[in-house]
């Protein structure tokens, strides 16, 4: 198995670990009497951090839950029908969809975990894996560039 192949395998992977990770948190202060402050004038307060997690929040009863579990899980049906598939036009549209998806989900990630919250760590990896994800398939199509060249027939 070509290399480029096992590390979109491995971005596959990881983006199903990262439905388990936090993914924002938002951090509430309080003062000694237990209510919310925005600001700490100098009296002791107490923070309360609160973490979300993505398998807690997917509701699949609404599109944005389609959404939000699409971004987790979309390369895997991929690769396993450009492994399968012998239809060679099929499996090259399919590759040039690919970026439109990193796109994407990476844009879907970014709004999600930024707006009004705080990214955490699944947010942060997940954003790392789809830039790993883009410069694999920026490297199939610099090969396929090559070998065409070189090919001209195929």
């Amino acid at each position: 198995m070509k290399i480029i192949k096992k590390i979109k395998i491995g971005v596959a992977v990881l983006l199903l670990i990262c439905i388990i990770l936090p993914f924002t948190s938002c951090t509430r202060l309080l003062d000694k009497n237990g209510k919310d402050v925005l600001f700490s004038h100098g009296d002791p307060v107490k923070s309360i951090t609160k973490y979300y997690y993505p398998w807690q929040s997917i509701n699949l009863t609404v599109s944005h839950g389609w959404i939000a579990l699409l971004c987790f899980i979309w390369p895997i049906p991929i690769l396993i029908f450009q492994h399968r598939s012998n239809r060679k036009k099929l499996k090259f549209a399919v590759w040039l969809a690919e970026p439109l998806l990193i796109i994407g989900a990476f844009s879907y990630i970014d709004f999600s975990a930024t707006f009004l919250a705080t990214p955490a760590i699944g947010a942060y990896l997940m954003e790392g894996a789809y830039c790993i994800y883009g410069f694999a398939w920026m490297s199939e199509l610099i090969i396929k560039v090559k070998n065409k060249r070189t090919n001209p027939t195929s």
